[in-house]
This record gives structure tokens, sequence and C-alpha cells, in this order.
């Protein structure tokens, strides 16, 4: 059981992710992603890379591939135990920086572990300088949702805090290593820290000695951190309580940590901190006002806390510590997608020191557009004019707006642009850098029961495979949500059968932000700006049977990748259309359509609603099971799927055709299937056609002349000739069915052929 796909066989979706670190730069020189059901190819890449290179994973089960790093703690969904990394004692120089803070063997390790009734590992790892204890669960531990990752968190935080403490008895370092992106190294490759380098081995494995969710739980304590509000209550000496420290030696470390989200981060850990992680910590507040006060209370929470090495290591710290070493060095999660990223005026979180707080606080959450003449918020990707800026955060700061585009800190792009399933703030896009307003769904996924759903949707698409169609387009909209599905999905019924409610699971499915539900008075209005920007659009109550501007709108927005919108106050700018539309409506010709049409597909729906328990039971227990049926959707097949192919035709989509053919067309179609006069004769006129058909169209159809010959050209018919000819008194122009032997016919022919029928009628 030493294989990571035996291993992670409990665990149904996700990725590991696989990295490589040279010895002699200390940087990564490859790193990849694998799937759970695909690490065979995980443990080649690693074999691969393991011979001059130190190879390492990801312990826990990440959602998805993240666009930067190892992934945040809010990109982990599963973990299929914990594990301790266990320092041993060195005869090499340069081996561990605590050699005399550590066990000298693995034995007084399995001593202390017996003196203090902790529990045993499933899996004990030489990694070469030291042990990796792995303790299995039975069954992978899942947290789709925010809530149950904190509990894990908690839990797995107090479980190492347990052997911290026993560690702490003997005098001995235990590093933390329970946070979720935290990597591992991997049986079978090599550690290169000696030379020659040392194989990572598994000494044993005793699926015995798993520990169940319950004895994990129970074992685990709650571990300490620091409150919620930040920072420990310091005296302040010469910066004032709400200011910056302009005009002081030292920086004020409240802005500090309200500008830097990796400092932020270093003290919601202070009780877990690796020595990198507490060393660069020290860098800091080194340059900060009462910055070693501040260290040994943070260095408090700690339990392994021992003042001498506290003193010490903040004396031996020179500082500050820079932004590259915490992105870079420490691989710090929180440094993804920071605004400050490649700005000459930052170089370390210490540069916003001499701001206030409020003002820290506000522009490392902001970024201003200036083409589009608005701030947005990084973290909610809500949108201010100057003006909104100003009114909300005047209270706070002078001139709001005007400071933050004054501050060479302030991060500036061209544009603000919206990008679905890129999780990057910051994308190059046609050689400018623009801010990417889309945000994903907080909907985690999670796997469940979701018959209440396809229930409904068993009832709204009573057809199998146009069924098939709007399922795979909904999970086609999950899987690659950049790629826009190239037609509408329209849905015509009667009211009150549940179409709004596949409206609400969408909103829960994609995000209600990501989801916008109107009608179709919007197409024309002015400001049509909320439609763009989405992934998904829904129209109610189309009709547009009669309404040639807002059609002709409704095809652009369906086919083409953006579209110009306008939004008061705001300059025209180009918005990036829908990646899913739908509409709905309970007329039988919403809108008109030609033959050979592919912006649209059309499905009949109900037109009778069921009872209402039915709708009592689908509000109440089937939108709960949106978070399974994302899961659904993420796991169906849609290789058969195409964003950009022609909709199916259904029946009632060539029904919606028809009748979107004008009047005189559609007589003369019923007249040509059934073989009525004049179309059962060789030859024919265009009076005697419309002397037929005028009486069965209504009077504000177009029955010119020209319509009546358009129609019959369209059904196959042409002039027998380019003269009119003379019989008897009058002059006639025949019409005839192209091909025929009467097309290009002579005068005369054509005379004794219209004799022929007169005589006939």
């Amino acid at each position: 059981m030493n294989t990571l796909a035996s291993l992670y066989a409990g665990v149904q979706h996700g990725f590991i992710s696989v990295i490589c670190m040279s010895q002699e730069t200390k940087r990564i020189v490859a790193s990849d992603f694998f799937a759970v059901t695909d690490l065979a190819a995980a443990e080649e890449f690693s074999k691969t890379h393991a011979k001059i290179n130190h190879v390492y994973y990801s312990f826990n089960v990440l959602r998805a591939e993240p666009a930067k790093g190892r992934g945040g703690e809010a990109d982990f969904v599963a973990s299929i135990g914990v594990f301790l990394d266990i320092d041993i004692r060195q005869n090499a120089a340069n081996i561990h920086a605590a050699d005399e803070r550590l066990p000298g063997s693995l034995e007084e390790v399995m001593t202390l572990l017996e003196e203090n009734n902790l529990p045993k590992p499933t899996s004990i790892v030489n990694s070469g300088n030291g042990y990796y204890f792995r303790y299995y669960f039975p069954e992978p531990i899942l947290y789709p949702s925010v809530q149950e990752r904190k509990r894990f968190l908690a839990a797995a935080g107090g479980f190492h805090e347990a052997f911290a403490k026993a560690w702490q008895s003997k005098g001995w370092k235990l590093d933390p290593v329970w946070d979720l992106a935290r990597v591992t190294r991997m049986p079978g490759t090599l550690n290169h820290k000696t030379n020659p380098p040392k194989h990572v081995e598994l000494v044993e494995h005793l699926p015995e000695r798993t520990l169940s969710h319950g004895e994990f739980f129970k074992f685990a304590k709650k571990g300490s951190s620091v409150a919620a509000g930040g920072l420990p209550a310091v005296r302040r000496s010469s910066v004032v309580a709400g200011e910056g420290a302009a005009g002081s030696a030292k920086a004020d470390f409240r802005s500090v940590v309200a500008a830097c989200r990796a400092i932020r981060h270093l003290i919601e850990n202070a009780a877990h901190l690796a020595y990198v992680e507490w060393f660069s910590l020290a860098g800091v507040l080194k340059h900060c006002e009462n910055g070693e006060e501040l260290f040994h209370q943070l260095s408090r929470l700690d339990p392994r806390y021992d003042a001498a090495e506290a003193a010490k290591t903040f004396t031996n710290a020179t500082g500050p510590t820079s932004c590259r070493y915490f992105g870079l060095d420490l691989a710090c999660s929180q440094c993804g997608g920071c605004p400050f990223a490649g700005n000459q005026h930052v170089g370390s979180p210490i540069a916003f020191g001499d701001l206030s707080k409020a003002t820290a606080q506000l522009i490392s959450n902001t970024v201003y557009a200036t083409f589009r003449e608005k701030f947005f918020e990084l973290d909610s990707k809500q949108a201010y004019t100057k003006g909104n800026l100003n009114d909300q955060f005047a209270r706070f700061m002078p001139k709001p707006a005007a400071t933050l585009i004054g501050d060479k800190r302030m991060r500036i792009v061209h544009h603000a642009d919206y990008f679905p399933g890129q999780v990057e703030l910051f994308v190059e896009n046609e050689g400018q850098i623009s801010f990417n307003t889309w945000r994903p769904s907080e909907l985690q996924r999670e796997p469940g029961d979701v018959s209440i759903i396809l229930e409904h949707f068993d009832y709204l698409v009573p057809d199998p495979d146009e069924r098939r169609h709007v399922l795979d387009a909904l999970a086609h909209s999950v899987q690659r949500p950049s790629e826009k599905i190239a037609h509408c999905v329209f849905f015509i019924g009667g009211q009150g059968t549940g179409k709004s409610w596949v409206s609400q699971l969408l909103m829960l499915v994609f995000g209600a932000h990501n989801v916008f539900v109107t009608d179709n008075q919007m197409l024309t209005s002015s400001f049509n700006a909320p439609m763009g920007n989405r992934q998904v659009l829904i129209l109610e109550e189309v009709g547009l049977a009669d309404k040639a501007e807002a059609y002709n709108t409704l095809k652009m927005w369906v086919t083409d990748e953006k579209v110009t919108v306008n939004e008061k106050n705001v300059p025209q700018y180009f918005a990036t259309t829908p990646r899913l539309m739908l509409a709905y409506s309970n007329r039988d010709l919403p809108l008109k359509i030609e033959e050979g049409d592919r912006r649209f597909m059309f499905v009949q729906s109900p037109s009778t609603p069921r009872d209402a328990e039915y709708y009592t039971r689908l509000f109440e227990h089937g939108l709960p099971q949106a978070g399974a049926f994302l899961q659904w959707l993420f796991d169906r097949d849609i290789s058969n799927f195409s964003a950009k192919a022609r909709p199916p035709m259904t029946g009632v989509k060539r029904k919606i055709i028809s009748e979107s053919k004008p009047a005189v067309s559609r007589a003369i179609e019923d007249m040509l299937l059934e073989g009525e006069w004049p179309f059962n004769e060789e030859i024919f006129t265009l009076s005697d056609v419309m002397t037929e058909v005028l009486p069965r169209v209504p009077n504000n159809a177009n029955r010119s002349p020209q319509e009546f010959a358009k129609v019959l050209q369209k059904s196959g018919f042409v002039p027998a000739s380019k003269h009119q000819v003379r019989v008897g008194s009058y002059k006639y122009r025949f019409w005839t069915k192209a091909g025929s032997k009467w097309e290009g016919a002579d005068s005369e022919f054509l005379k004794k052929q219209w004799e022929k029928q007169d005589k006939a009628a």
C-alpha cells in the first residue's frame, strides 16, 4: 500500500501537485498536477526528476489545478490523513537549524509516544535526515464547504499541538506541518541536502494503525491562534493611535498587516510557524515601532516559545524581509495575485508602514482601471466610481480617490474585463494587463443525491435527446467556463411549470453575481451593461416576433464574443457576452427565425403545471441539492458536446420556422402540399396565384406582387420567358417549375399550352 494510487484510492475527484526543487538554486525547476485517478503518472514524473532534484507532493487533495503556486487553503477539498515532519539530530553541518533541540534517533521518538500515550503512525517514512509519521484515515475526510474545511484545519492544528507539547517537554522542536498546502517527500526519491544524497524510504506501513475519524477529532484539541482582530494590544510610544508612522523612523506594523496578506497569514498562524516563517516575521518587525515587543508577544502563542531563543532570533534578523522572499523562497500562497507584484515602489511589506491603517487596507484591496474610470475591490470585485469611493471612504481619509490614484504603490491597469474560469486577478490580454472581474461561485461541490433536480429536468425537457443536450450545455459551462456556447436554449411552455426555478438553481451553481435574469426590454435599452460580463444570461417572457431591432440585438449577444455596452456615467466599453444563454416564453411564436438558423435551440416544455406539493418539494428539497448537482455536472462526460456546433433540430423549432415565414409563403406552401390549382398546371400566371392566395392571408400581410414573385422563386418557380405572351387580346407573363420544358420556351409554344389548359378547365 505504498503507491500513491493505493493511498488515494478512496478519493474520487481532485488533484495532487508534484514539485521538483533544485538543491543548488533552491528554486522549483519542474511542477505538475495529477488527477487522483492517474497517480501512476505522478510517480513516473517524480522518478524522472528525482535523480538530481528534491521531489515533493501535496499530501492533501486539491479541488482543481490552481492558477498559481501550490494552491491556497480554499483550493483543498479532502485529506487522506495527517502527518508529522520529525527532524533527527545530524552530524553533517548545515542540516537542520536547531540540531541541539532535536531527538537523536527514531527510538527516542517512539519512546516519547509511549510515555505520553500518543498514537503511533500508520506509516513511517525515512526522509533522509528525519522521519515522516503519517496517520492515515480508513476513509478520506472530505470538506467541500468552508465550515467543514475550518473544522478539519482546527482539528489538524490541535493534533499537531498535542505532539508539539510532548516534544517541548523534552526540549525538542517540532515543525508544524498541518497547513493544507504542505508538501512532503515521496518514497523512492532522493534527499539531496547531503552528498551523496540519501534515499527516501518507507520504513514500515501498518494498516491496522489507521486513525478513525472519531479518534482524530476526539484526540485533536483546538490549537491556539491570534484572535480575529489581528495583533495583541501593545503600548505605542511615538505613533498616535489611528495614524501612520509618518515622521517616525519605524513603521506602523498595523498598517503593514492591513496591507499584506502574507503578514496576516503569519499572525493568524503564529502558534504553529515553521522556523523560516518565524524568522521572516522577525525581519519585518525589526523595522517596526515596538517590533521586538510585538515579536515576543506573537512568539508566546507558540507552545515551543523560548524567550532567549526569540531574543536571539530577533537580534540576528536584519531585514526588512522582501516580498520576493515571501513569494519565492517561502512559496507563500497568500502572495498569489498580490496587486503590488512587480511594483518597484513595493519591495517589502514594510513599504506600507508610513500609511494610516485605513489607507493601507484600502490601497491593498483596490485596483483602478483607467479605461473604465472605475475602482474595483480585489476580493468582491465590487466597482466604484470616483464619486462612490469618495462617499464611501471620506470618513477615513481626505479625498480617497485622489489619494489612491496619486500613490505610486497603487495598482493601476488599463482595463477591467471578465475572464470566466480564470482565478488570476490580473490577466494579460492583447498586450495589456486587465483586472479580472470574474469571481467563482461560493457553492462547494459535494457528493450527494441529485434525484429531485434531475426529475425536474425530466419534466421540463421530456425528449431524452433534447434533455441530454441541455444537461451537456450546463456541464460544459461548468467544466469549460471560458468557452461560449454559440446558441441560446429556448424553453417554450406554460406559466408556473418551474422554469424560473432553473434560474434559482443556476444562481447557486454559478453564483448569483455571475447570472443575470431580465426580459427582452433590456435588449433595446440605452443602458444594457448589466447583461454583459456574466457567465449566464436568462431572458424571461420573451416575445420578439414583431420586434426586429430587439431580435437583431439578441442574435448579436448569442454569437459574438464581445458587444458594446453602455453604463451611466461611464464611457462606452466592450463587455464579454454570456457563456450560456437561456430564454423562457409561454408564446407559441416568441420570435421569428429563418430556415437554417443555428442560434437557437427550442425545447417544448409542459404547458400545465404540476400540483403545489411538487413545487414545495422542488424548492425546499431540490435547491439544497445544488452542491451535489455541481459535482454531477463536473463529472458528466461531455466529450461529444461542441459549443460551436449547430444545436439539435427539434419539433417545436420546425414549427416556429414554419410560422416565422411570411403569410404568403405559408399559404403557397400549403397549396403546393395539397397540389392545388394553379400549381397543378404546367404554366400559370402571377395573377392566378394572387387570386387564390389573397383570401387566405390577413390584411396586414405583405400582399404586393413583388412579395408573391419572391415567394414563388424561393419555392422553385421561374418566369417561363423573358417577355409577355399575347393570347387573343391579352398579354400574359407565365410562370413554370424551374427546369421544366416550359422554362425558356418560345411564345408560340407557351400560347398553345395556355389555350390547351384553358380548354381543359
